[in-house]
């Protein structure tokens, strides 16, 4: 995988419920600097494009204010649009202690 050195790809799939999860864990040592990636979408089936998020990545949509912080989300292999909807199911089950914060 371009940019990334030792990786560890890490699959479950539960025969008995159909449950998948994909874990991708880096074995070399982390860059010193980070690298910028540019994702410009111009249709639907751009968010079917997969990718590879290390747990040092942080993820920002600037046309809708939406960050996704490196700590958020483990390094996985995934869509776009699976991102978002890990990190949106993220944000709904710790909504009710947001609001209780106030």
């Amino acid at each position: 995988i371009p940019l990334f050195r030792e990786i560890i790809i890490m699959t479950l799939i539960c025969p008995d419920c159909s449950f998948r999860n994909s874990e991708v864990s880096f074995g070399g040592t982390i860059q010193e600097r980070g690298e910028r990636i540019t994702l410009a979408f111009t249709s639907e089936e751009d968010l079917n494009r997969q990718v590879v998020k290390s747990d040092s990545a942080t993820i920002l949509i600037p046309s809708i204010e939406f960050e996704i912080p490196s700590t958020t989300q483990r390094g996985k292999i995934s869509t776009v649009e699976g991102v978002l909807k890990t990190a949106i199911e993220s944000m709904e089950q710790s909504q009710p202690d947001r609001l209780r914060l106030g």
